[in-house]
C-alpha cells in the first residue's frame, strides 16, 4: 500500500485521466480516489484474458496519464494477461504502475521485461516476510511521500535525489526487513514454478471437494487461475457463511461485498 501510494503521488495529478482493470484493490482505489483522478475502467469478463487486453487497448488512449493493474485478482485469483498490457502500454507511451500483491512470489516478475515505471508488492504474502513489509521496483525516481533524516546529504533542506534515500526517509524496519529477506531467500530455494504448481494442486482438490455440495457456485478456472479461489453460495449471505465456517470449523474466510460505486465486475 505505501509504495503503490508512493508510484501513484508520483505519476499522477488531479484531474488525471487513469485506467485501471476491473478487479482493483483498495489500495490502488483510494490513493486514485483521494487524488481526484478520472478513473476509467478497462471492464471485461471473468478468465478472459483476450477480452480483459481487448478492453484495455479500447480504453488506453494518447489522454491517458497513467494505467494501474493488478496483475491477479485477490478475490478471484484471475492472472491477467500482464506483459501484453505493459507491452501495450509501451507502445503508447503510458506509463504503468502493476500491483504485484498477489503474483509476488508465485509467477515471473520483472520491471525490465515489463518496461513498468514501478511494481509493488507486500512482504507477508508470496514472499513469505512480515507484515508491515514491501517491496516497489522503480523504474524511474519517485516523489517522495515523507521527508526526514535519512542518513545520507544531512546538510541539504531536500530529501535526496538517489534511491533509496529519496524515499526512506527516518529509522527504517530493520528487522522486518531481514525477515523479508529471509522469505526471499525460501522463494529462491523453493523455485516460484514449484510453487505456483502446489498452489494450483491445493486450488484444485478443494474446488473438487467443494463441487461436491449442492449450492455452491465456484469461481474457477483451469489455466488462467492463481491459488486465490471465490465461492458463493445459494440464498446465504457471505458473511453468515464465513461466520458459520468460522464458528463450527475453525475455517478462516475473506468475504468480499461489492458495492454499485466499485468498478470491481
Amino acid at each position: 500500500t505505501h509504495g503503490l501510494n508512493l508510484a501513484i503521488h508520483s505519476l499522477i495529478k488531479p484531474g488525471d485521466l487513469v485506467v485501471v482493470s476491473g478487479y482493483e484493490h483498495n489500495a490502488v482505489l483510494r490513493p486514485l480516489h483521494r487524488i481526484g483522478a478520472n478513473m476509467k475502467v478497462a471492464r471485461s469478463p471473468l478468465f478472459d484474458r483476450s477480452a480483459a487486453l481487448a478492453a484495455f487497448e479500447q480504453v488506453v488512449t494518447p489522454e491517458v496519464r497513467a494505467v494501474v493493474c493488478t496483475h491477479v485478482s485477490n478475490v478471484f485469483g484471475f492472472i491477467l494477461p500482464l506483459e501484453e498490457i505493459a507491452a501495450l502500454c509501451h507502445s503508447r507511451g503510458v506509463p504503468l504502475i502493476v500491483d504485484a500483491a498477489q503474483s509476488a512470489g508465485m509467477l515471473p516478475l520483472s520491471l525490465s521485461n515489463l518496461r513498468a515505471s514501478y511494481i509493488a508488492m507486500p512482504g507477508h504474502k508470496g514472499l513469505y516476510g512480515p507484515m508491515g513489509t514491501g517491496l516497489l521496483l522503480c523504474g524511474r525516481v519517485p516523489e517522495p511521500l515523507l521527508q526526514g533524516g535519512t542518513g545520507s546529504l544531512s546538510q541539504s533542506m531536500e530529501m535526496p535525489e538517489f534511491l533509496p534515500d529519496r524515499v526512506e526517509a527516518g529509522t527504517q524496519n530493520v528487522p522486518g526487513i531481514a525477515g523479508l529477506l529471509a522469505g526471499i531467500r525460501f522463494v529462491r530455494a523453493q523455485g516460484i514454478t514449484n510453487i505456483e504448481a502446489h498452489e494450483k494442486r491445493l486450488k484444485d482438490l478443494l474446488s473438487n471437494k467443494l463441487e461436491q455440495i449442492p449450492g455452491l457456485c465456484i469461481y474457477k478456472h483451469d489455466a488462467d487461475q492463481s491459488g486465490v479461489m471465490s465461492v458463493s453460495a445459494a440464498n446465504m449471505d457471505c458473511e453468515d457463511l464465513g461466520q458459520r465456517l468460522s464458528d463450527r470449523c475453525s475455517i478462516l474466510c475473506r468475504n468480499a461485498v461489492r458495492t454499485q460505486n466499485s468498478p470491481q465486475r
